[in-house]
């Protein structure tokens, strides 16, 4: 069965699930295959009540293991899916760190990446999936009208 973002909420803070699970679902689609995807039972415990801490805790606990796990731990692809690259730096959730400034002698170190927690706490880090990027995601019908009825 493939992932059903229309079932999903728009939580008390704002943020539009069944568009950040399309628009994550999209991204990976197109870096790995359509046989990979994040299923709407990760957020199926979410509602129209909850906020963007409950948000973070499905966010830590299963989609960015899944990620993680789908991108064979290069955090770079991760970014890319998160939209990070085109969201402000406190909304990035996966942020890069140049090793090379702590090894100077080094030459052409490698890059690391940490999951930022204060991004995971900001509605704008998880809006900005959806949003932000060099061009605006479309949204089948279905999705945009999704997550209206707030007596999810």
């Amino acid at each position: 069965m493939p992932p059903r973002p229309d079932l999903l909420a728009r939580t008390r803070d704002g943020i539009h699930l069944p568009k950040l699970l399309y628009a994550v679902n999209r991204r990976v689609a197109l870096l790995l295959g359509r046989d990979f995807t994040v299923g709407h039972a990760y957020f199926m415990d979410l509602s129209a009540q909850s906020t963007v801490q409950d948000v973070a805790r499905v966010f830590r606990t299963r989609v960015l293991p899944l990620l993680e796990e789908y991108f064979f731990d290069d955090w770079s692809r991760v970014a890319q899916v998160l939209c990070d690259p085109h969201k402000d730096p406190e909304d990035r959730i996966v942020t890069e760190e140049d090793a090379g400034a702590w090894l100077a002698d080094h030459k052409g170190a490698a890059r690391t990446y940490q999951v930022q927690d204060a991004a995971l706490e900001r509605v704008t880090a998880y809006t900005g999936i959806y949003e932000a990027g060099p061009a605006p995601l479309i949204f089948p019908p279905d999705i945009e009208a999704a997550g209206q009825d707030d007596a999810r």
